[in-house]
């Protein structure tokens, strides 16, 4: 139809972004454009709005005609059981138009499905026998690397063998998930009682009830066939009622031949669509990295910076770039190549001093307890050459790190002094930069206020598979955290804000050193190099870091924007050729 080909590249470029919260943190992509044809594929062959119908086809009643004679057949033959009788579909199950020669049928018109063998360890005797459970069963395909056996005596196996042709439905899991057994090379296979198998009648094609079923899950019709109220199951009589609309069986074969074909654009589309972005992708990363390797060399820095900017706007057009420009942003803020440096600034070195004097009047107060000395890391672990007049350092020497607590049950309040941040607050809407509420509060005692994390800190996870989402957030007020998050707070002459800059290079994964559970102790963070710079260049890194991460949110926004919409457009197309086909 003109509608699909008048309309490839909306269909491979409409591509949705689906980001998770937090600063830096990745995404998936969904090739919406080539999803939603698949659909409309599906939606105009079950309409029967994809291929000419044709007079010579005879009609659909005389299949189910011929359905009910082979049914009666295979009763007094004693193959199966005398099937339910279901009253003539009202109005309502009609749901759309058909063509002439078309009939609306109930599923059990034209098929016979049974459920599978019961799995029952205790009862169960026979030989062993491979069979398929729910979770082998996906869309379209079967997934066999995970077989299990069951007992099943031999007087029982004809009953539960598949054949050729059998469509296989999911009871429960992803209630009408569904594909067609084709597979002759496993050997027998039986199927559990989570499936139902399917056998078509009259000669009519499985892979037809397969596009109705596919077609009516994804939009939602198939539902109204579900039992049970929070888990869902597609029941053999509920499966038995359902209406398809049912085209002669020379239409069939077209309309299977036509999808097919169809199909196999899309998934050409769909090669195309990835390989362009993964093309794309590649050539960002290649650039950004020249500019970050660039790091002793200023007319190889220039001449990537060059190609990098001449570019922009063809570079910088998915949330994965725009991430990735982020990413080497924050790389050459702490490499010192964001800002020029200042000859007249008072040098790192300096501020090493003033920093150690701080600490030891904080030793004195008792504020702090007396560190162990840190040592510089040697020349050959540090990760590039700082600009004149930065020093490198372990971050331990410039910040103190702490752990959160843990308060007994009764202590946790709904509301209360202090909030009691856990690492799941921090995906709170209000949380998203820095922690401000917490879903419990703590009333302290006289004791537990020690434990206060001081404001002006940076809080991220140090325990669980949280460490992996890469979270940092400030906290701007005091407030406790539990024992799975750990604290970084500056000393005075070192910028929260640059702090946090330099934490957001670092992938807490890789600082792990847990076994079973994910664990970040002090020490894997303490010694980590840590670039310092002067005090007035942090200040102009940090506000140059500010500007540009602006810009970027803003080309997030415009992609957003943009992303939308081709989404309304493409939805809107959609309709459209469903409506117009549908009218003519």
């Amino acid at each position: 139809m003109d509608v699909i080909t008048d309309n490839l590249e909306l269909w491979t470029s409409t591509v949705r972004e689906k980001k998770a919260s937090g600063r830096g943190s990745g995404g998936k992509r969904e090739l919406y454009g080539v999803k939603k044809l698949r659909e409309l594929i599906l939606d105009l062959a079950i309409r029967g709005l994809l291929v000419e119908q044709s007079a010579i086809d005879g009609c659909a009643e005389d299949l189910v005609r011929e359905s009910q004679i082979e049914k009666k057949k295979l009763f007094e033959d004693g193959e199966i059981k005398k099937q339910k009788e279901f009253p003539p579909i009202s109005a309502d199950e009609k749901r759309y138009a058909v063509p002439e020669n078309w009939s609306w049928v109930r599923f059990s018109d034209i098929a016979i499905s049974r459920l599978g063998k019961m799995l029952d360890k205790a009862k169960n005797k026979g030989e062993e026998c491979v069979y398929l459970r729910n979770t082998n069963v996906q869309w379209h395909q079967f997934e066999l690397d995970d077989l299990k056996t069951m007992k099943i005596p031999p007087e029982e196996q004809q009953e539960f063998i598949l054949t050729k042709g059998d469509l296989l439905i999911c009871e429960g899991g992803e209630p009408g998930r569904c594909a067609i057994w084709n597979e002759e090379s496993t050997g027998p296979m039986y199927f559990q009682k989570a499936l139902h198998r399917a056998r078509t009648l009259a000669g009519n094609l499985p892979e037809f009830l397969q596009m109705c079923l596919t077609a009516d899950a994804r939009s939602g019709v198939l539902e109204e066939y579900f039992s049970g109220s929070t888990i869902k199951h597609l029941v053999g009589n509920k499966l038995n009622i359902y209406t398809i609309p049912l085209p002669p069986l020379a239409e069939q074969k077209r309309i299977v031949a036509k999808v097919d074909e169809l199909m196999a654009l899309c998934d050409q589309l769909e090669q195309q669509t990835e390989d362009q972005i993964a093309t794309h992708e590649t050539l960002v990363t290649t650039l950004l990295d020249a500019l970050t390797s660039a790091t002793n060399d200023a007319a190889q820095f220039q001449q990537a910076w060059q190609k990098l900017e001449s570019n922009f706007d063809l570079l910088f057009t998915t949330e994965s770039s725009i991430d990735h420009l982020k990413q080497a942003i924050l790389q050459l803020a702490v490499m010192g190549k964001l800002v020029p440096q200042d000859p007249e600034d008072e040098p790192a070195s300096e501020l090493l001093k003033l920093i150690n004097s701080e600490k030891e009047t904080l030793i004195e107060k008792g504020k702090i307890k007396k560190q162990k000395e840190l040592k510089l890391p040697p020349v050959n672990e540090q990760p590039y050459v700082p600009p004149e007049g930065w020093e490198w350092c372990s971050f331990g020497t410039c910040v103190t790190l702490k752990s959160g607590t843990a308060f007994p049950k009764e202590k946790e309040l709904e509301k209360g002094k202090y909030p009691f941040c856990k690492v799941g607050d921090m995906n709170l809407v209000e949380n998203t930069e820095e922690l401000v509420t917490s879903t419990r509060f703590i009333n302290p005692s006289e004791n537990d206020v020690a434990q206060l994390i001081p404001k002006n800190s940076i809080a991220f996870p140090k325990r669980g598979g949280a460490i992996a989402t890469n979270k940092k957030r400030y906290i701007f007020q005091s407030i406790f955290v539990d024992l799975n998050i750990m604290t970084v707070t500056p000393y005075s002459l070192v910028s929260l804000e640059w702090t946090r800059v330099w934490l957001d290079t670092i992938d807490l994964a890789s600082l792990n050193s847990g076994t079973s559970v994910p664990q970040i102790n002090n020490k894997d963070i303490d010694l980590l190099p840590f670039p310092l710079p002067p005090l007035n260049e942090q200040h102009r890194i940090v506000a140059k870091v500010s500007q540009i991460l602006t810009l970027c949110g803003r080309l997030h926004n415009r992609l957003a924007s943009a992303q939308a919409t081709q989404i309304t457009l493409t939805d809107s197309i959609v309709t459209s050729a469903t409506q117009e086909s549908k009218e003519s």
